[in-house]
């Protein structure tokens, strides 16, 4: 702590600054902190369920059922399922699941990284397997990632 205050004190000496209290929100994360824990969770972010309409969506235990069997071999054939993939917003659901992983949820990385080949040709299938993703975070949105001082990695914890 005495490296710290050194530190803010030169820093102060050729810069003008404020010394804020802790952050407790940064970029849609939630930042909690107790004792050598460090929990930082995006459980408002996963609002983002409305966007897709979602909200009211029934939640998921796993990040993708093993039901799924994607692939690109099955070109779009049906006029109405083609002009259903034109209507979702199939990119925009991914990128914004891969925020999700970058900042706080890992554990839904694999799962995302299979829906994410299918950017350029999805099909209804393809979308189904990302609302699967979008339910689980429903349901989980009490997780978090948790940095512990003891230990050099993280984990996904609950709140």
């Amino acid at each position: 702590m005495k490296k710290i205050v050194n530190l803010k004190t030169k820093i102060a000496e050729k810069f003008s600054m404020k010394n804020l209290d802790p952050a407790k929100k940064i970029l849609e994360m939630r930042i909690n902190r107790e004792k050598r824990l460090l929990k930082i969770s995006q459980a408002e972010y996963v609002e983002v369920l409305k966007r897709f309409n979602m909200a009211d969506a029934k939640y998921v235990n796993a990040s993708l059922g093993g039901h799924f069997k994607l692939s690109k071999a099955n070109a779009l054939t049906a006029e109405d399922e083609k002009a259903l993939m034109l209507e979702v917003s199939y990119a925009s659901a991914v990128e914004n699941l891969m925020y999700v992983i970058i900042c706080t949820r890992p554990d839904i990385a694999q799962a995302v990284r299979v829906v994410s080949m299918y950017i350029s040709n999805s099909q209804k299938k393809h979308w189904r397997a990302v609302k699967w993703i979008l339910r689980y975070l429903k349901g989980s949105s009490d997780m978090a990632l948790c940095y512990d001082g003891r230990r050099s990695s993280a984990q996904i914890c609950r709140l």
